[in-house]
């Protein structure tokens, strides 16, 4: 496959034809653009094991195998949802060295957008897990005060806000205050002046 520049669209009947020059595909085989094209691999590898950590498949040794450095910039500018303006920025790139510098530059911020996804994803787990974790031994503990026959109406009342608690959406902040709170109130007998304060 070539590169040709058009030079004017032309309708013909129901088709559409076109009047190109060619617009040869840059060669080049400096140092540079070898360091260039090892960059790439190395980050477009780096894309596809955020994208698809359950892909198995050797995706580096497949972008090695192209060896022409022009071929990979357009191999991976054809799979790596590049936008249309794009795209045609990396066809019409002057120089090797400059479509892999394009292509260095897109593959280096989908790194740090998967990055960030995968932060936030693991980040929103965590939270995830320990009000599982929290409800849970919550349940354990009704069960294990149930069997030793410590569900009073105190207990009751307790369990009662700590469920509105749960439900309330209180900021990170002010359910920590009032987890505190409601921690001491279940340790306090209800006979305690304290218990009517807290």
């Amino acid at each position: 496959s070539e590169r040709v520049a058009v030079l004017r669209i032309l309708k013909r009947n129901k088709y559409l034809q076109a009047r190109v020059r060619p617009f040869p595909v840059p060669a080049d085989k400096s140092t540079e653009t070898e360091a260039l094209r090892r960059e790439v691999i190395a980050l477009a590898t780096r894309v596809h094991k955020l994208a698809r950590p359950e892909s198995q498949d050797d995706f580096e040794s497949f972008l090695n195998n192209a060896d022409d450095p022009i071929r990979l910039a357009y191999l991976l500018g054809s799979i790596g949802n590049l936008e249309l303006e794009k795209e045609q920025a990396l066809l019409e790139a002057p120089s090797v060295g400059d479509a892999l510098r394009f292509m260095f530059a897109h593959l280096r911020h989908e790194v740090q957008v998967l990055e960030l996804r995968d932060k936030i994803a693991s980040a929103a787990k965590d939270e995830m897990d320990k009000q599982q974790r929290e409800y849970f031994l919550r349940q354990q503990l009704r069960a294990i005060q149930n069997e030793l026959g410590e569900s009073d109406p105190d207990k009751a009342a307790t369990d009662h806000l700590r469920e509105r608690l749960d439900k309330a959406g209180l900021p990170e902040e002010a359910k920590k205050e009032a987890e505190k709170e409601l921690g001491r109130l279940e340790r306090i007998p209800a006979a305690s002046p304290e218990h009517g304060v807290i």
